[in-house]
């Protein structure tokens, strides 16, 4: 037996969809503004790899801008960065001019945060993106 949806449940699930993918448009159109107003703004160093590393995420999310605590371990720079009450270490990538915090859950997907420096050696522009 075969299960039809009713006029209106597929009214209410386009709706939903339309919902969702406006949404996500919406946060996705809102991370490139703060991204390029940071950059006009208050970028520090070489922008063109931090241009990239956006242009290559799948989806993007403003976080705004955080206070790190620098740790230095076996030479390696990190970042401890607090975000929703949880803490996090981002590794500095020198050449690339920005520090990443990433998270794979064993599948194609990366995701996690981009942390860009700012004027103010301790504030830094925070994104989350996936891959």
């Amino acid at each position: 037996m075969e299960y039809k949806l009713t006029n209106e449940e597929c009214n209410n699930l386009m709706n939903e969809i339309t919902n969702d993918f406006n949404k996500d448009l919406n946060t996705k159109l809102k991370a490139y503004k703060e991204f390029v107003n940071y950059l006009a703004d208050k970028a520090v160093g070489e922008k063109d790899t931090m241009i990239e590393v956006v242009n290559g995420s799948e989806s993007i999310k403003f976080c705004g801008y955080i206070e790190i605590e620098e740790i230095i371990n076996k030479k390696e720079v990190y970042f401890k960065f607090l975000y929703n009450d949880k803490t996090y270490m981002a590794q500095w990538q020198p050449n690339d001019n920005y520090a990443v915090y990433q998270r794979d859950d064993g599948c194609d997907c990366y995701y996690g945060f981009l942390l860009f420096p700012t004027y103010d050696n301790k504030k830094y522009f925070l994104m989350e993106y996936t891959r």
